[in-house]
């Protein structure tokens, strides 16, 4: 009666791990999933951020999450005049001298809500993708125009 018991204490224990460690993976999965995504719609972003000399364009980043339990992204351009160009449809963002096509104002905007049309199945994908692989402890590595931990 006493080997039963430990050895079915021995299973429950083992299951437990195993949950434990799944838990971390999909947790860690799921951030990096979400700091995925947050560079793609900063991707897009560029593509449609006024250009006039460059500076807003660059001020541009995507931080990742601070650890896997603090799921959270950042995506933000870092001027002064930002919030100005993204907010005021009055003025001339688009293709004008030196300016490409496609850029406009609610350059940040506009791709995060297309983005949040597919949200839910994009990020199952991106998470289920990033345990196959293995991308599940943190970024392996900094995308270009990233900052942050």
């Amino acid at each position: 009666m006493t080997k039963m018991k430990l050895n079915g204490l021995k299973k429950v224990r083992l299951v437990s791990q195993k949950l434990e460690k799944m838990k971390a993976q999909y947790t860690g999965a799921f951030a990096a999933a979400l700091f995925q995504k947050g560079a793609e719609i900063f991707a897009e972003s560029q593509e449609e951020v006024p250009v006039d000399t460059g500076r807003l364009r660059a001020s541009g980043l995507v931080a990742p999450p601070p650890s896997i339990y603090e799921p959270v992204v950042y995506i933000a351009y870092g001027t002064k005049y930002g919030l100005y160009v993204h907010e005021d449809q009055t003025k001339r963002h688009g293709p004008v001298i030196g300016r490409g096509k496609g850029q406009k104002y609610k350059y940040l905007e506009d791709p995060f809500n297309r983005a949040m049309t597919t949200f839910k199945s994009r990020m199952a994908y991106l998470t289920k993708r990033n345990i196959k692989l293995g991308i599940w402890n943190k970024p392996k590595r900094k995308l270009k125009g990233t900052k942050g931990p």
